[in-house]
């Protein structure tokens, strides 16, 4: 993280998969895929071969979490002091520590 006091959200997100977009770009000989954060400069590298051994899994699926919900976070509850935005239809009716 390098900002302070930023709004972390839930966002569900849907569309092309990584795996999807690599096998259509015809890329047969490539050993990795380099990602881009254009908003910080940000890039990272993320490999094609086994064992994957960065955090972006480019084929397959993402591994479950938990969701999280703190009360003293909440900007709804806390508005000058609250730093989580928990206002996404993906949170309603769960709870904290419900799988995702």
């Amino acid at each position: 993280m390098n900002a302070s006091k930023s709004t972390d959200t839930y966002t569900s997100y849907s569309g092309v998969t990584l795996e999807e977009s690599y096998q259509g770009s015809h890329a047969r000989f490539s050993t990795g895929i380099t990602v881009f954060l254009q908003m910080d400069s940000l890039q990272a590298i993320h490999s094609l071969q086994a064992p994957i051994l960065t955090p972006i899994n480019v084929f397959g699926t993402y591994p479950s979490s938990m969701y999280y919900y703190n009360e003293q976070a909440d900007v709804a509850l806390n508005p000058s002091t609250g730093w989580a935005d928990y206002s996404s239809p993906s949170c309603e009716g769960r709870n904290n520590g419900d799988p995702i």
